[in-house]
């Protein structure tokens, strides 16, 4: 199954490169017009803990998704690991590994 925001992207595509009109590229995929053009709905609480897991991450760039979990459970708000993992990704915010120590070669 494919969700409404990759049929969007697609019908999007289709219509900046002139394959086709918005109500084609709709019917061809299976999307209702009104869904194309609907703008997605984020609560502003929402968008906010968005940026606070970016700006976390950002401040302690080697904690993973699940560490940056545990510091936003011990705040107290209740969050989804998955969420956290998943906006990792979105913003290409990977953890940094620490750099092994060499061992010496000879005498």
């Amino acid at each position: 199954m494919v969700s409404t925001a990759t049929k969007r992207r697609a019908v999007r595509e289709s219509v900046e490169n002139a394959v086709a009109s918005t109500a084609q590229a709709c019917r061809a995929l299976g999307l209702a017009r009104s869904s194309y053009y609907r703008n997605p709905k984020v609560s502003e609480t929402q968008r906010q803990l968005h940026a606070y897991i970016v700006q976390l991450n950002l401040d302690h760039s080697r904690l993973d998704y699940r560490s940056i979990t545990a510091l936003l459970r011990c705040e107290g708000l209740r969050i989804n690991p998955k969420r956290v993992q998943r906006l990792k990704h979105e913003h290409e915010l990977q953890t940094l590994k620490c750099q092994r120590r060499m061992k010496r070669v000879g005498p």
